[in-house]
């Protein structure tokens, strides 16, 4: 992150000018956290979690991943078709995390599955693994029906680790490939009323069908 600061300082022939340095400061650590909830997606589900739209028949629990169909459908503007929206409260603390790994490997146009930041299917903010042309890992902010892509860096590997942290005024999203590969910022944006607001997963095609199948594993919520 880029910071300016002007300070005031005499000429040499005795003017006054504003000089602005700028100083660089590196992203937040994100290796240092406290636990605040772990899905472990073995046997069942968790208490807490609740589904918008759910289909029964099209989601299981394999070894430590929930497996769930990429269903047609979106939330994109005023079309409020995704399924399967699992979804939990957010935790009490201003600052915290919600991080899940998702394996996906999406050919057709919108197949994504990712993080959904939800307070209703109008308002809302995701990070997902999209296809659009390539993978991509792509933030999205939605509210009253306005959606606007913020940011998407490119992906290559299948399975991608995602991060959407909630800090006081903004939240950031973050993208990782690998396990132990370094965090990179792929936007931010500001936060939703925090009134009803949830966290959870969703996987869908906007454009289509698939037989495809998202895999999501280690999902957890920690504070910073």
């Amino acid at each position: 992150m880029l910071f300016g600061n002007s300070t005031t300082q005499p000429w040499f022939d005795g003017m006054i000018t504003n000089l602005t340095t700028y100083t660089l400061e590196p992203l937040p650590r994100l290796d240092r956290t406290q636990s605040l909830f772990k899905e472990d997606f073995e046997g069942r589900l968790g208490e807490g979690w609740s589904w918008v739209r759910e289909q029964p028949q099209t989601w299981s629990l394999r070894n430590g991943t929930l497996v769930a169909r990429t269903l047609p459908g979106t939330l994109w503007g005023s079309t409020n078709t995704a399924k399967n929206l699992l979804l939990r409260q957010i935790p009490s603390q201003s600052d915290w995390a919600a991080e899940v790994r998702v394996s996906l490997h999406p050919t057709l146009d919108g197949e994504q599955a990712g993080l959904l930041l939800y307070s209703d299917d109008d308002n809302y903010i995701k990070l997902v693994k999209e296809n659009k042309d390539r993978a991509y890992a792509i933030l999205v902010r939605e509210q009253n029906q306005s959606a606007k892509t913020i940011g998407r860096l490119p992906v290559a590997e299948d399975g991608v680790e995602l991060r959407l942290a909630s800090r006081t005024g903004v939240v950031q999203a973050y993208m990782r490939e690998g396990t132990a590969g370094e965090w990179r910022l792929v936007g931010e944006c500001e936060p939703l009323p925090r009134t009803g607001l949830r966290i959870g997963l969703l996987t869908h095609v906007s454009s289509g069908e698939t037989d495809r199948s998202a895999e999501f594993s280690r999902f957890r919520i920690v504070q910073p």
